[in-house]
């Protein structure tokens, strides 16, 4: 596939202090057409990439919260994919205001 002209660049800059929403833009753009455009016959249902801020592997998901499961017994057997959360640790950090 054709690199867009500064499709890369802007992906790979650093979003800037209180610029977030429009900085993550190209990004969300090219995960939103990956996982929603690109194949529909084969959808995607995740995507692994290198972090831009920190060089280390990022991972976005297109599952519905409902399979978002804890780990018990039989969780990886449901017939969906499902993300298998391992007990006690997830946490809830607060957003910035």
């Amino acid at each position: 596939m054709a690199d867009p002209p500064g499709l890369v660049s802007s992906r790979k800059a650093r979003v800037r202090e209180g610029y977030d929403q429009i900085d993550y833009v190209p990004t969300q753009v090219v995960a939103e057409f990956l996982l929603k455009v690109f194949n529909p016959d084969n959808p995607v249902q995740g995507l692994i990439c290198t972090s831009s801020l920190n060089q280390r592997p990022c991972a976005v998901f297109d599952l519905d919260s409902s399979c978002c499961v804890e780990q018990t017994t039989g969780w990886n057997a449901r017939p969906e994919t499902c993300l298998g959360l391992v007990p006690g640790s997830v946490r809830m950090v607060e957003a910035n205001s």
